[in-house]
């Protein structure tokens, strides 16, 4: 006996035609009305324009957005701090995990250098590239007079021991990690550039990270060496181009700093951009270069804030984790995963205006009284109001990141975002939310500074009728919404129903009936409580259709 609690699949449908035996409807897309881009919380980049137009400066920008902060010098900030005396604290990711990465020089001067494997042992008998190399050396301490080739023999024995025994070592004639470290020692990165492979203008490298061995190779090197390794002598007439990085439909060029290779895994390598904190803000490429000066200001020393912040977290590259190691081996990404930065290219657009004036608030950053640098998060536009960290991230209230008046992002002649429609159907809603098929879709709640706390969704999931409340956050990234700033308040279509032989319509308000009789009328009876799905069903197989219930 098929009993209605256990067999019905449906959802709530209010004031439409169900399927079955009444006609069809067509599904009715979900529709979302939103405004803002972006999470909301402390700096309106859109917002900063309509202000810089109003005729404020960076500060009064900067100290709206970030209540009870001050723009101060960083070396008052942080006064004492390894940050200020490192030349290039900033360890940025540019792309993560490749199999092999392809650089160009774009100037004269440059030079890949890499580390010898880390499990590299020579010894007599051995013929390898690696005997050039150590022969090489040896000769520039003075322990080798004849010409280097690919034979450790005797003569290289003796060197090597004698080397040694200069050295303080224990004299067996044998290359291995103690013999190492003092033949190439490591620098203060970490590098020794014991393979050094010259980079002419023009020519572009692949680095290759071998999944065998662990070993990284360039094309026209004569071993296959570490995949710790860099690219060195970086200028603005000598710079590096990194394939699969783009700016203004160019390839991204790097003109500071120390271009680095880091391996992820065996086969896999991150390519990482040593650099000083004023290079880097020079090629943050957050917001167009044409802008006002005030918002340009203020874009750069909320920068200048974040990454300080986050590289004051991870601190200095040697005492990075494994996991940071594996993931970046970075303090920021190159992407909106932390802020975007393009280098040079950013440096040199638009004439280089975003150079010049962000490299004018050199040293400025932001403080607090409960925090040294403020982590100045920022995103393109809000719904009227910035949102606080902790409706955004569950986070506990930061004082400098409470919600403020943002009435510039609604305006459309300042903020392309000031209004959104975002339209699916109803089936691909239902797929990215999870569901079967859908029928309705509402906030339910709403924090005070407009974005949404609670959407609730009824459908079928998994074979069974389901409401769900979900967070506007995770309702907005499902759905691919542009902020947590919208309205959505959907009926939709009902779902085919498995197990009834003719649904009805149910006004769950009165409890009234509505049904198809076999001569084409339209019927109705009471029955059962609001809030009840109501079918008609053979239920006892007698062969009869009678009203049957779901209720919840």
């Amino acid at each position: 006996m098929r009993t209605a609690h256990t067999t019905l699949l449906t959802a709530m449908i209010l004031g439409g035609l169900l399927v079955g035996a009444l006609p069809a409807a067509a599904a009715d897309d979900v529709v979302v009305n939103g405004s803002g881009w972006g999470h909301g919380v402390g700096l309106s980049q859109y917002g900063a324009k309509g202000q810089a137009d109003e005729g404020r400066t960076a500060e009064q920008i900067l100290t709206h957005y970030f209540q009870g902060t001050s723009v101060v010098d960083i070396g008052t900030a942080i006064s004492g701090s390894w940050v200020l005396s490192e030349p290039e604290p900033v360890w940025v990711n540019l792309l993560q995990g490749r199999a092999s990465l392809n650089v160009k020089a774009v100037g004269s001067g440059l030079l890949i250098c890499q580390n010898e494997p880390s499990d590299l042992l020579l010894k007599q008998g051995d013929h390898s590239s690696y005997v050039i190399l150590l022969e090489s050396q040896l000769v520039s301490t003075g322990h080798f007079a004849g010409t280097p080739d690919t034979i450790f023999d005797n003569v290289t024995k003796s060197a090597v021991k004698a080397f040694q025994t200069d050295n303080g070592l224990a004299a067996d004639g044998i290359v291995g990690s103690q013999t190492r470290s003092s033949l190439w020692p490591l620098d203060k990165d970490g590098e020794n550039c014991l393979v050094q492979t010259p980079l002419p203008d023009g020519v572009e490298l692949t680095i290759t990270a071998n999944s065998v061995d662990g070993t990284c190779s360039v094309a026209s090197a004569i071993a296959a060496a570490s995949c710790v390794a860099s690219v060195r002598g970086l200028t603005p007439t000598s710079r590096v181009a990194l394939s699969g990085k783009t700016y203004d439909a160019k390839t991204q060029e790097f003109a500071h700093g120390t271009f680095r290779m880091r391996p992820k895994s065996p086969g896999s390598i991150h390519a990482v951009l040593q650099v000083g904190i004023e290079d880097y803000i020079a090629g943050i490429a957050e917001v167009p270069a044409s802008w006002p000066v005030a918002s340009l200001e203020a874009q750069a020393i909320a920068a200048r804030s974040y990454g300080v912040d986050k590289v004051l977290a991870r601190g200095p590259q040697p005492g990075f984790s494994s996991t940071v190691r594996s993931n970046c081996w970075c303090h920021l990404y190159s992407t909106t995963a932390s802020q975007v930065y393009s280098g040079w290219n950013r440096e040199v657009h638009f004439g280089g205006r975003w150079n010049t004036y962000a490299r004018g608030t050199a040293g400025k950053v932001l403080t607090h009284p409960t925090r040294s640098i403020v982590p100045t998060f920022y995103s393109s536009s809000t719904g009227g109001n910035t949102d606080t960290n902790e409706n955004a991230w569950g986070s506990t209230p930061l004082p400098y990141l409470r919600s403020v008046p943002d009435p510039w992002s609604l305006d459309p002649s300042i903020n392309p975002n000031a209004s959104w429609v975002k339209t699916l159907s109803s089936e691909s809603a239902a797929a990215k939310l999870g569901f079967s098929s859908i029928n309705r879709i509402f906030v339910t709640e709403t924090n005070t500074t407009g974005t949404v706390k609670t959407v609730s969704i009824s459908g079928v999931k998994g074979g069974t009728i389901t409401t769900t409340n979900i967070s506007g956050g995770s309702f907005a990234s499902k759905l691919g919404l542009k902020s947590r700033y919208f309205t959505v308040d959907w009926n939709g279509p009902p779902p085919v129903i498995s197990g009834a032989d003719q649904p009805v319509l149910h006004d769950p308000t009165t409890g009234k009936w509505l049904y198809r009789s076999p001569n084409g009328d339209v019927s109705s009876i009471y029955f059962g409580d609001p809030g009840d799905f109501g079918f008609f069903g053979d239920w006892d197989c007698d062969g009869v259709d009678t009203p049957g219930l779901y209720r919840r």
